[in-house]
This record gives C-alpha cells, sequence and structure tokens, in this order.
C-alpha cells in the first residue's frame, strides 16, 4: 500500500528537522564566536598600544553585538510558523542582542571575582554555562514575545489574530 501523503508529511518533517538542525549548529558557532570575540576584546584592550584599549573594547563587543543580532534575527525569522518580515523581527531581535550582550559580560566578571579559587572555577563555570543557557532560552522568549506586541499593536482593532509568533 502507498500513501502519498505520508511521503509528503515525512518529506516535510525531514526538512523542519534539518532546518532546527542547522540553525542550532549555527547559532551554538555564532554565540560561542560572539562570546570568544567579546571576551578576546578585553584582553586585547589591556594588551594594545596600536588603537587604544577603549577603542579595542567598543570595537570587541560591536563585533559580538552584531553576530548576536543576526542569530537573533535569524531564530524570530526562520523558526516561526506564520510568515514574518523582517521588520516585525527586528525589535524584539535587538532587544535580544542587548540582553544576550549583557550576559556575556558575566563570565569575565566571574573569572575575576574567582580568582585564587580554583576548585570553584573549575565547578563553577559549569554551573554558570547551565545557568547562561536558561537565561538564553527566556532571552529568546522575551524577544519573541516583544516581537508579538509590536506585530499586534500594528495591527488594526478589527483583523482577528494570526497567532503567536
Amino acid at each position: 500500500m502507498d500513501f502519498p501523503i505520508l511521503d509528503l508529511m515525512d518529506q516535510q518533517a525531514c526538512h523542519q528537522k534539518l532546518l532546527v538542525l542547522l540553525l542550532t549548529a549555527t547559532a551554538l558557532v555564532m554565540l560561542f564566536v560572539a562570546l570568544i570575540v567579546s571576551s578576546f576584546g578585553v584582553e586585547l584592550a589591556k594588551d594594545t598600544t596600536y588603537i587604544g584599549p577603549v577603542l579595542a573594547y567598543v570595537y570587541a563587543i560591536a563585533v559580538s553585538t552584531l553576530l548576536v543580532l543576526g542569530f537573533a534575527w535569524s531564530v524570530y525569522r526562520i523558526l516561526t510558523n506564520e510568515p514574518l518580515t523582517w521588520r516585525e523581527t527586528l525589535p524584539g531581535a535587538i532587544f535580544a542582542a542587548l540582553l544576550l550582550q549583557a550576559s556575556f559580560q558575566i563570565l569575565p566578571l566571574f573569572v575575576r571575582v574567582t580568582e585564587g579559587l580554583v576548585t570553584l572555577q573549575a565547578f563553577g563555570g559549569l554551573v554558570l554555562l547551565l545557568f547562561w543557557l536558561y537565561v538564553m532560552a527566556n532571552i529568546l522568549v522575551l524577544g519573541a514575545e516583544i516581537n508579538w506586541w509590536v506585530a499586534r499593536a500594528r495591527r488594526p482593532a478589527d483583523e482577528p489574530p494570526v497567532g503567536l509568533a
């Protein structure tokens, strides 16, 4: 027995799962690079004599923020079931990028505070990573909520809601 509708559903499910896998892998790489650039900028600011410490720090933060903005925007643009424009997804992406960038600054602070405590650095790093992943997930959901509220404010009052972003 041949069920063509099941084949089509299997193809769509495989396509969706492959898209999520690709986006997750890309997101992890982008966030890791953004974290490295942000952390490296602080060290570059300490060691540089050519461009000045403030400019090196600002450059590292700017590059890292742009990478995180690209990640957040792609999540809000690609993963939704409803077709959304870039204008509808930009407010939440900017908000999420700024909050995620602020959360990146926790790692250098943790390393400075626990400088002499090797055990705390070894075991606390894992706890900090798990906590940061939890915070990151909540920031992404909050950015999606901002996109939903902004889209709802732009829609005329008589038009029924389409669904959550």
